[in-house]
């Protein structure tokens, strides 16, 4: 009598445990590379906020006829803070009017000397700054905005050493 071979659909337990195993490494492989993509995609959002802070200041100088300043902001209040400490956000003013405030609720490490620009009603500047945004864990570079007397804005990646 002959026989006919039934074949049966499906996968088996060595198959399952080949995916699992395939997707387990893949997972590993690309954690670390998205945690420091979206640690630069924030830094890149700082760094456009801050940039299109410095040429409003400098387009409303301009625009007004009058000096316009950009300061960085006190976590509490929408006053200058007095200090070089980028992380709160900034605000625009002239002659006491405030015309823009950006708070950041998130956490930034923008540091700086400045205690802030004030830009003539040519839109220039009395010297050269530069404000550095860095990674709080140094896992990727950092961006330097640096202004020149003629208030343009040029953006540069610096390593985080000499941040």
């Amino acid at each position: 009598m002959w026989m006919q071979k039934k074949y049966q659909a499906g996968v088996t337990l060595i198959e399952v445990m080949v995916v699992i195993t395939v997707i387990a490494i893949a997972t590993v492989l690309a954690v670390p590379s998205m945690h420091s993509l979206f640690v630069r995609s924030k830094l890149k959002s700082s760094v456009n906020d801050m940039s299109s802070a410095i040429m409003l200041a400098k387009n409303e100088a301009i625009r007004r006829n009058m000096p316009v300043s950009l300061c960085p902001v006190q976590a509490s209040a929408d006053t200058c803070g007095g200090n070089s400490d980028w992380n709160n956000g900034f605000l625009i003013f002239e002659s006491g009017n405030i015309l823009h405030t950006k708070h950041f609720n998130d956490d930034r490490n923008l540091t700086s000397t400045l205690a802030g620009l004030t830009f003539s009603p040519r839109g220039t500047l009395t010297a050269t700054s530069q404000i550095t945004i860095n990674s709080p864990d140094c896992d990727v570079d950092s961006y330097a905005i640096n202004i020149s007397r003629f208030g343009d804005v040029d953006v540069g990646e610096v390593s985080c050493e000499s941040a």
